[in-house]
């Protein structure tokens, strides 16, 4: 067990992303999992967050910054599939990964898929996401 709750998890994410300059992007999440956690670091800076593949569905612009905020559910893969719909409607768009646990072996592809990568911890053998969760 790495934080006590997914809220302490966001926490220790906000203070990650007031140093990185994201604070005016759009906040995104993938899962309904994540959403309670996207929520609250959303609202930290006074934002919304929607999930993101109603944005992919919609014909709306994609905006010049998005964060997409998740607990460490989404794999490399994944996260690649948005991105490259996200970059094929804007090409300019900065798309930001903020996210609590990653898979060590999978630090290399996040970094490929997105603009920037924020993390709290990179785990050589992740299992599961509740490993990482005491509630």
């Amino acid at each position: 067990m790495i934080f006590t709750s997914r809220q302490e998890a966001a926490q220790k994410l906000i203070s990650k992303l007031e140093s990185s300059g994201l604070k005016d992007a759009e906040f995104f999440h993938l899962t309904p999992e994540s959403e309670t956690m996207a929520q609250f670091v959303a609202g930290h800076f006074q934002k919304k967050t929607r999930l993101l593949s109603a944005l992919i569905t919609k014909k709306e612009d994609v905006p010049k910054k998005i964060v997409i905020i998740d607990d460490g559910g989404v794999d490399a893969e994944e996260i690649n599939e948005y991105t490259d719909i996200l970059r094929k409607k804007n090409k300019k768009t900065n798309i930001a990964l903020a996210i609590a646990v990653i898979a060590a072996q999978e630090q290399k592809r996040f970094e490929e898929f997105t603009d920037q990568l924020i993390y709290l911890h990179s785990e050589p053998l992740f299992f599961n996401i509740n490993q990482f969760y005491q509630t």
